[in-house]
């Protein structure tokens, strides 16, 4: 679980980074699903 909320950490504070989680995100939200609504919610959008 922690590798995932670092990783939404990052995207947010570091938008550069944003194309390159997005090839990691597919992988990450099939382990992780609770958070890809907060990901998307609060950090993306």
């Amino acid at each position: 679980m922690s590798d995932a909320i670092i990783i939404c950490k990052t995207t947010s504070e570091n938008p550069d980074f944003i194309n390159l989680i997005s090839a990691l995100d597919k992988s990450l939200w099939e382990r992780y699903p609770e958070l890809k609504a907060d990901y998307w919610g609060n950090n993306i959008l």
